[in-house]
């Protein structure tokens, strides 16, 4: 939902970035799960992505990265062991105050609730890159 809600951000305001989401705990590709194509869809944004794991390979094409947990970044440091400080994307959660739960499993109510949350926090830290 991340990617989607971003990506069209990024369309509507015309700004020069690229977006693109991984899972630290994914192993293959999978469709987007029915729940967050329904959130989006109600929101205007008709998607069909698929999941990706996260690879060193596609950190290293990376400026920055925003995870959900502090998990995550852990998971993400372990796949950057051995790179240089100055080829490291910028890494942070997405919510500096908070964790974001992965909706997986917990029903509609978690996919609308962390939909939400995403459309605070997505508008703010990318208007944060275009002022970097």
């Amino acid at each position: 939902m991340a990617e989607a809600l971003a990506g069209n951000l990024i369309k509507q305001a015309r700004w020069p970035l690229k977006v693109i989401s991984a899972g630290t705990s994914a192993n293959k590709v999978r469709e987007t799960t029915p729940e967050a194509v329904t959130v989006l869809s109600r929101a205007g944004i008709h998607w069909q992505g698929r999941s990706q794991p996260l690879t060193k390979q596609l950190l290293s094409q990376t400026d920055v990265v925003w995870a959900m947990t502090q998990a995550h970044i852990q998971r993400i440091d372990d796949l950057l062991i051995g790179v240089s400080e100055s080829r490291r994307p910028h890494i942070s959660l997405l919510a500096p105050e908070q964790e974001l739960a992965d909706p997986l499993g917990c029903g509609m109510a978690a996919y609308e609730a962390l939909y939400d949350t995403l459309c605070q926090l997505l508008p703010l830290r990318l208007q944060t890159l275009l002022d970097a």
